[in-house]
């Protein structure tokens, strides 16, 4: 993808959508339900419910 700062660490930004699928090509394509949706390590929805904001 050509990011300088990618990859799993502390302090990184924690940004992150679960879905249920057989490959990668099989959430793209069908689009399923998010199970979990995580932005800057806050878990924003869970089960397509989304959550209060952090504070």
């Amino acid at each position: 993808m050509g990011l300088d700062d990618y990859g799993l660490r502390e302090g990184a930004p924690a940004d992150l959508v679960v879905v249920d699928a057989e490959t990668p090509a099989h959430a793209v394509v069908t689009r399923p339900p998010r199970d979990l949706v995580v932005k800057a390590g806050h878990v924003v929805a869970r089960a397509a419910a989304l959550s209060p904001p952090a504070r």
